[in-house]
């Protein structure tokens, strides 16, 4: 890519790790940090080499950028919560990637995406750590012939909770719903109360009270796989690491039902 790729809420938690894992992946990749705070923007593009910073205001159609700036996709890794960040991609023909918005907001994202379809693509990875558990059950479904059931558990250790937009970002998902969404027999159900309690089980057999959530990964994996049972839970409370007296660690359970290519359970 020639020009620098934009990406919104880059010196927070997860903007800072993208764009790590960019610089890592693509060397000579431009990037351009931006966010609020010029000085944390500047620390980090820094940091990263080959990078420069900006603010952003997400609150005007131009993000407050100048013109004169080139860029060659916009990524929002912080809730682009007047959908700027995505009519600034849309305007310039840039692709966009989106992280922060759950199930319940995806509407707009979705809608925008469908008037100028055959545009720059729009890409909703809303998904439970932007995706990477999906292409990971992805990977192991491979080695089924058919896939029945798929029950993915997540562990977020109370004291992991990430930067104030993360914080933010699961106060305005869990307000704004309470119900969980399945697919159970092949139909796509919210369910609540005592139906969306369920266990979740740690890496080392520990067992936590979780919730049954509204997440991108059930509709994204039961449409890619076919599977006709999909559940997505998580609970929040002390991880494997921290129990062994170490940090906090990120966990995720996967349990996989089917067949195999010679028809055997």
């Amino acid at each position: 890519m020639e020009h620098s790729v934009l990406i919104m809420g880059g010196s927070g938690q997860a903007g800072a790790g993208t764009a790590t894992l960019l610089r890592r992946w693509y060397p000579e990749l431009p990037l351009t940090i931006a966010g609020r705070d010029l000085g944390r923007a500047r620390r980090v593009a820094g940091e990263l080499g080959g990078a420069t910073a900006a603010t952003i205001d997400l609150r005007r159609g131009d993000l407050g950028l100048r013109e004169t700036g080139r860029y060659s996709a916009v990524v929002a890794t912080v809730w682009d919560s007047h959908l700027n960040g995505l009519r600034y991609a849309q305007d310039r023909g840039l692709p966009y990637l989106s992280i922060s918005s759950g199930l319940v907001d995806i509407g707009p994202e979705v809608v925008a995406a469908g008037l100028r379809a055959g545009a720059a693509p729009v890409l909703l990875a809303s998904h439970w750590y932007a995706g990477l558990v999906v292409l990971a059950v992805l990977g192991l479904a491979r080695e089924f012939g058919r896939l029945d059931a798929i029950e993915v558990g997540g562990v977020l250790d109370e004291q992991d909770s990430g930067g104030p937009a993360a914080v933010a970002d699961m106060e305005r998902l869990l307000a704004a719903v309470s119900a969980g969404h399945v697919r159970r027999d092949g139909v796509f159900r919210w369910i609540a109360g005592p139906d969306a309690e369920v266990a979740v089980t740690g890496i080392d057999g520990a067992v936590l009270p979780g919730q049954v959530v509204p997440i991108l990964d059930v509709p994204s994996l039961a449409l890619a796989t076919g599977a006709s049972d999909v559940r997505f839970a998580f609970a929040v409370g002390e991880s494997a690491g921290r129990r062994r007296g170490g940090p906090a660690s990120a966990e995720v359970r996967i349990d996989l039902e089917g067949v195999d290519r010679a028809g055997a359970p």
